[in-house]
């Protein structure tokens, strides 16, 4: 019973796994592919510069980044909510400017510490 139980968990994984295609269903019910493409040539290959196939949502974002690129010199203590960062999805580096310029306008309040 015990090998019957396991056999069956492990056909009913590899059956669940086979059937996605190596694509991933995300909050909002999109379906994206975990496939990847390499950019154009070979010989100089970045695994950093990795493109995902049929996700139009990095270049929205991209966009929206270009266009919302002045939000550290706009901050106003009162006004952070507001500020043109919150407009977009940022990276790490980004996020870590932002908590930076808080910390330096508000060295009693926040502080910094690694």
């Amino acid at each position: 019973m015990k090998y019957s139980l396991l056999s069956a968990i492990a056909v009913f994984a590899a059956a669940a796994t086979a059937q996605t295609k190596n694509a991933i269903a995300v909050i909002d019910d999109r379906v994206r592919s975990l496939q990847v493409s390499e950019p154009e040539g070979d010989d100089d290959f970045d695994p950093s510069e990795l493109v995902y196939e049929g996700d139009s949502d990095i270049d929205a974002n991209l966009a929206c980044q270009e266009q919302n690129t002045n939000y550290i010199p706009s901050l106003k203590a009162g006004q952070y909510s507001t500020s043109a960062f919150h407009n977009c999805f940022r990276t790490i580096e980004q996020i870590f400017e932002f908590t930076d310029a808080l910390a330096a306008q508000n060295p009693t309040l926040l502080t910094k510490f690694a």
